[in-house]
């Protein structure tokens, strides 16, 4: 027995200086992956992806500038998975079981909005239109007609310079061809294309929720609103004719935000020789300032039929305003 003791003491000494010595050592790194991520640079590296755990000072800043894949020029996003991430972990010198990888299996990553190459040739492009058109008084919306497609180019985003010109004639509603040159450190490289369509804009009736087949247009489902009319179709833009729909019957559905073009209603309108507002009733006030439509009560001091300018009164500030019947119940003030 007496001998025995000695070897239980020393037996549960290593226990517990086992136990210290696992305490003390340090756990595995932890790279918390993000499933979306962007990155400035060439290079996407681990800390534009990953969040690191476990370690601090100058490993972790060693860690985070670890490349991993060279990033596009343009704007489109590259997948950097799981598998990549430990394969360069482990040839910065990190053993297979001294990391941990948490999160999705890849990350997508991309450049900020706007600063890939094809986001900046589309706006040197919308640049030089817009200056053309600076002379034009009516309004004008500029789209992308066509995805830009980058040449082969290998330069870091500071080496590049763009150039744009307008290479078409410019008289819109149109479609644009403006040449942007690339220019690396000063010597021109390459050049692309950009189609731009110009379309004009003019107020058209547009849906202001979903229109089912059969149901009468009022203002309580159609206002104006100054829109590109879409490519091919023929709104309906005269001030009177857009009067002339209210009371119509929608021929189709329309889901909000249609521009109603004259194929979409039928021909059940009011007859244009009949009052639809009486003297004495009370209307809807409707005023369109701006992107805004503001609405009131009034009462009709005269029958009017649709599209005719009658006087109303605004039962909140007593004004006598003159107004066109847009239906039985709305009359449209102009400001």
């Amino acid at each position: 027995m007496g001998r025995g003791f000695p070897i239980f003491v020393v037996v549960c000494s290593w226990a517990c200086v086992s136990g210290w010595l696992e305490a003390q050592a340090p756990g595995p790194i932890v790279l918390v992956l993000r499933a979306v991520a962007t990155a400035s640079g060439p290079q996407v590296k681990i800390g534009d992806i990953a969040d690191l755990q476990g370690c601090e000072g100058p490993e972790r800043e060693r860690l985070a500038r670890l490349d991993l894949a060279e990033l596009p020029l343009s704007s489109q996003p590259i997948l950097v998975s799981q598998q990549q991430i430990g394969f360069r972990l482990q040839l910065a010198g990190l053993a297979p079981g001294s990391y941990r990888l948490e999160g999705p299996s890849c990350v997508r990553v991309r450049r900020p909005a706007g600063e890939g190459l094809d986001d900046q040739i589309a706006a040197a492009a919308r640049r030089a239109l817009e200056q053309a058109l600076s002379g034009q008084s009516d309004d004008y919306r500029i789209e992308l007609a066509q995805a830009i497609v980058l040449p082969p180019l290998s330069a870091e985003g500071g080496d590049i310079h763009l150039e744009a010109a307008v290479r078409s004639q410019v008289v819109p509603p149109c479609r644009v061809a403006v040449e942007v040159g690339i220019y690396v450190r000063g010597a021109r490289r390459s050049g692309v294309i950009v189609y731009l369509d110009v379309k004009k804009l003019q107020p058209v009736p547009v849906a202001i929720r979903r229109i089912e087949s059969g149901e009468i247009l009022s203002a309580d489902n159609v206002r104006l609103e100054r829109a590109a009319a879409p490519p091919g179709s023929a709104p309906i833009t005269n001030k009177e004719a857009i009067a002339g729909l209210m009371g119509r019957r929608a021929r189709r559905p329309m889901a909000a935000g249609h521009v109603i073009e004259p194929d979409d209603v039928g021909l059940d309108a009011p007859s244009a020789a009949v009052a639809v507002v009486r003297a004495n009733e009370l209307v809807h006030l409707i005023a369109t300032v701006g992107p805004l439509q503001v609405k009131t009560r009034g009462e009709a001091l005269q029958d009017g039929r649709i599209g005719q300018l009658i006087q109303v009164r605004n039962l909140d500030s007593k004004n006598v305003v003159t107004g066109r019947v847009v239906d039985h119940s709305t009359v449209e003030v102009e400001y």
